[in-house]
């Protein structure tokens, strides 16, 4: 009876009662509930919930990232009314929300994101371009085109590729160097001659060969040549930047870096950042284990061109 009492609408809370007898104030933002003001308090402050996080389009839910929005959304527990309203009138690519479903067919023309193919299959446009600008950079040249005045680009992005020295091979050594602007214009494609023994050329991700470095730049030319073409204005797109700048012995201003491994946007809901393969694959359709294989393919046989008694 007491505890019929206690459930009636009306009803004051029992100070003693259980948790799940506890007042629980929401967060406006992400929706979160606490048993306190102070509680909500130092979660607004830590938060820092802005309008530029990612939303949920019908329940205006604010998200940590977009995978947290795309389980909010898409995922085993999705909310289901959030659920219909994006199977109507949501774009899967960017996850936004519009206004009608005439409004979504003239979206998806023009959305900001590429259309991705289907799964493990790569863009064949994109493909062709990009040998064509691979094969337009001679390798092992240190040679950089300067900026004309019709390219105007404002970000570049660079890759470092890193091989292993040491006795067990963990030592990362600069082996390779690419910097593509944002027209897609290969600026930089060379191998580097490597500082230390190399010990371990980890192939299987890198695709790098002993014979690559044949006449090789060395690694003091390339940084100069790397920092001629940034300057100290150009933003710096990459994956996990601090690696690459490392490997080069580096220093680049913070606030030109746009690092797609810190992006709070792109991280996982723990925070954590994604694999670049992962990003490439769900947000461009491209498949990169795939496109390094073809890569290194095509450059086995040209090095068998060149030389014919390889076996």
């Amino acid at each position: 009876m007491a505890m019929a009492t206690a459930l009636e609408p009306g009803a004051e809370v029992d100070s003693a009662a259980g948790s799940a007898d506890v007042p629980r104030i929401r967060c406006p933002a992400c929706f979160r509930q606490f048993p306190s003001d102070e509680k909500l308090v130092r979660h607004l402050e830590k938060a820092g919930h802005t309008m530029h996080e990612p939303q949920c389009g019908a329940c205006h839910k604010h998200c940590f990232c977009f995978e947290s929005l795309r389980e909010h959304i898409l995922g085993r527990l999705a909310k289901k009314e959030c659920a219909a309203e994006f199977s109507r009138r949501g774009c899967n690519l960017c996850m936004t929300f519009l206004e009608s479903e005439d409004a979504l067919t003239t979206h998806r023309l023009q959305c900001q994101f590429l259309n991705p193919g289907p799964a493990g299959k790569v863009l064949k446009p994109v493909m062709e371009h990009s040998r064509k600008r691979i094969k337009a950079t001679p390798q092992g040249s240190a040679q950089t085109p300067l900026f004309s005045e019709e390219c105007q680009s404002e970000a570049v992005a660079l890759d470092c590729e890193m091989v292993g020295g040491g006795k067990d091979g963990s030592i990362n050594i600069c082996a390779r160097v690419c910097l593509v602007d944002e027209h897609e214009n290969v600026l930089l494609n060379t191998y580097v001659q490597p500082v230390l023994p190399v010990t371990d050329y980890r192939y299987e991700i890198t695709g790098i060969k002993p014979t690559d470095f044949n006449d090789a730049p060395s690694l003091k030319r390339i940084r100069a040549v790397v920092k001629r073409i940034l300057g100290d204005k150009l933003l710096l797109v990459g994956h996990d930047l601090r690696h690459d700048l490392a490997c080069l012995n580096l220093d680049y201003p913070p606030e030109l870096l746009r690092d797609t491994a810190t992006y709070q946007l792109l991280v996982k809901t723990s925070g954590v950042s994604h694999k670049l393969r992962y990003l490439t694959e769900v947000f461009l359709g491209l498949d990169t284990h795939k496109l390094s294989l073809i890569f290194a393919v095509e450059s086995d046989n040209r090095d068998k061109t060149r030389c014919p008694s390889i076996a």
